[in-house]
C-alpha cells in the first residue's frame, strides 16, 4: 500500500559546513538551531523574522530544511504577502517553498 508523506533524510553532505554557511549568507533572515518541541523540523517565524531549525538532524535533512525555510522567508514574509493581492493557503505556501527549495 502506498504511503503518503516523506521520510526524514539521512546521511552526510560533502562540504556541509561550507554549504550551510552559504545558505545562512543567502537567507534573507537569521538562521538558528534549537530544540523544537512541536516535532517540526524547522519554521520561519514571520513576526520575529527568523528561521529556527531542529538541532541534531542529519546533515542532509538540515540542508533541506534550511533551504525550505529560507524559501518561506523569501516568498512569504510580511512585505511579500502584503504585495500579493491573493490570500495564499498554507498548502499553497508549502507547495511554493517545496518547489523553490
Amino acid at each position: 500500500m502506498p504511503r503518503l508523506g516523506v521520510d526524514e533524510l539521512t546521511g552526510s553532505v560533502e562540504g556541509y559546513a561550507t554549504l550551510m554557511e552559504a545558505i545562512k549568507q543567502a537567507s534573507p533572515v537569521p538562521i538558528s538551531f534549537e530544540n523544537i518541541e512541536s516535532g517540526a523540523k524547522g519554521y520561519y517565524q514571520v513576526e520575529e523574522n527568523r528561521i529556527a531549525i531542529q538541532e541534531g538532524m542529519s546533515e542532509a535533512q538540515t540542508v533541506k530544511t534550511a533551504l525550505h525555510e529560507a524559501s518561506h522567508a523569501s516568498l512569504h514574509n510580511k512585505e511579500a504577502m502584503n504585495a500579493d493581492s491573493d490570500k495564499k493557503s498554507r498548502n499553497q505556501k508549502e507547495c511554493e517553498a517545496d518547489s523553490t527549495s
